[in-house]
């Protein structure tokens, strides 16, 4: 945290937040984090009754603890959503992790930064999301893919891409939606819309219903 430019005084904040919420779920008998319940949590920031104990930042706090990174040694992405800032652990694929190991060693450039994806010029600052939207509008444009007026553009087409073929490979829906990171139920609806395989055998059989010739004629 002190190469990422924060204080001490806030550093030791954090440590101290978080030092209390995990004693507080040791107490309650979680002895992992796992463990802890979504009961232990709101006990931490509720009182009985359902009051306030403990403010936002208090919580914010406690995240910045709880930060992203990639862990090799459990093959785990840990990342957090940024629309729902929602923690997810993703699995790190031996073909991900290896080209992360390569761009590491071969491409990304010498720096004492942090962050794990940076520009390539000086002074070699953090990919923002809109720089990372501009490289894959760049590619597919190169690459002549969706060029057509309406085709949706930038990295939501990976992410809509991913819940499509996981609906398509029958990958349960709550899988799916922790994935993703999302945290209404409803907000896999637009992706099974596109699920076509599965559609398909909702479909209805029309042999009772007399339709001319035309109708099906090709």
């Amino acid at each position: 945290m002190k190469k990422r430019g924060k204080k001490e005084s806030t550093i030791r904040g954090e440590a101290l937040n978080t030092a209390s919420f995990l004693h507080q779920m040791q107490q309650r008998g979680a002895q992992c984090l796992d463990a802890i319940t979504e009961e232990d949590v709101l006990s931490f920031f509720l009182v009985e009754g359902g009051s306030l104990q403990r403010s936002c930042s208090y919580k914010k706090n406690i995240a910045a603890v709880f930060k992203a990174g990639l862990n090799w040694k459990t093959k785990q992405i840990l990342v957090t959503q940024q629309k729902t800032s929602v923690p997810l652990e993703l699995p790190l694929s031996a073909v991900v992790g290896n080209a992360i190991y390569d761009y590491l060693e071969s491409e990304r450039p010498d720096t004492g930064c942090p962050r794990l994806f940076l520009t390539e010029t000086h002074p070699f600052s953090p990919l923002s999301t809109q720089g990372i939207a501009n490289i894959v509008t760049k590619i597919c444009r190169i690459a002549g893919v969706r060029q057509n007026p309406g085709d949706r553009k930038g990295t939501h087409i990976f992410r809509h891409n991913l819940a499509s073929s996981m609906l398509e490979n029958s990958v349960p829906q709550h899988v799916i939606t922790q994935t993703l990171g999302h945290t209404a139920p409803d907000s896999l609806e637009p992706y099974l819309r596109a699920d076509f395989v599965h559609l398909k055998e909702c479909a209805l059989s029309v042999e009772q219903f007399p339709l001319a010739k035309e109708v099906l004629s090709i």
